[in-house]
């Protein structure tokens, strides 16, 4: 029951926000709670199925054209929706065809309306170029690993030279970028917490960030990000 209060209590507490995000995917083995979670959430908060941006994502064994709607509509299923707001491929995998033959099954689920935008993850600036080569649908977002000890220069340069959203996954590193000198030394400087730190350091990248907690106090902290910058010498510093 832990994803199901941990959804509610996301939705109730983002009730204050513009945007209201929930990610998963096939291989967490968590869509039918996620999706238990959602319901509930809506049923007790007000908010609208249209106000979410639910994001799930398309795992390996599922790949190639033929595979691929089945797949989108067993995770739907699952979370007892209508449709996805954003499908991604979860990996570029191994093999350059099935990548593209995969995506192009994705291209087939957006040109028939049954998800609002498709995307990929973890795929680095070599996958994009076969890829793009080959489609006639850019994805819109990247979801890949971005922390400080991994900054990923080249692809982010890459992505915005695309106009591609970067969006950084374990951007907390399971709390252990929470330890980091650096953090913790700016952390005090401004009077916020580590974790505010490394998302607002997301955010003054221009990648899109999606922390991850169980515990109510730190979701609360990890949506008050946006009262305070990061200078440039302290953005530097990170960065190093």
């Amino acid at each position: 029951m832990k994803i199901v209060m941990n959804v509610k209590m996301q939705l109730n507490m983002r009730l204050r926000m513009d945007t209201e995000g929930i990610d998963t995917a096939k291989v967490y083995g968590n869509e039918e709670m996620v999706g238990q979670g959602i319901k509930e959430a809506l049923e007790s908060t007000g908010l609208k199925r249209e106000e979410l941006f639910i994001i799930s994502k398309l795992w390996l064994e599922d790949y190639e054209r033929n595979n691929v709607e089945d797949a989108y509509e067993n995770s739907i299923q699952r979370l007892g929706l209508d449709y996805l707001d954003l499908y991604l491929m979860h990996w570029p995998g191994t093999n350059e065809a099935v990548m593209i033959d995969t995506w192009q099954a994705m291209e087939d689920l957006y040109k028939q309306n049954k998800v609002k935008n498709i995307g990929v993850s973890n795929f680095t600036p070599e996958h994009f170029e076969a890829l793009l080569a080959q489609v006639s649908i850019k994805p819109v977002i990247n979801q890949v690993e971005f922390r400080p000890y991994l900054t990923q220069n080249e692809l982010r340069k890459y992505l915005e030279a695309q106009s591609i959203v970067m969006e950084s996954w374990s951007p907390l590193m399971n709390g252990e970028i929470l330890k980091d000198d650096t953090v913790n030394e700016i952390a005090k400087e401004i009077g916020q917490s580590p974790a505010q730190v490394i998302i607002r350091w997301n955010i003054q990248h221009n990648v899109v960030v999606i922390p991850k907690s169980v515990t109510p106090s730190r979701i609360e902290d990890n949506l008050n990000v946006f009262n305070f910058e990061l200078t440039k010498e302290q953005m530097e510093r990170i960065d190093q």
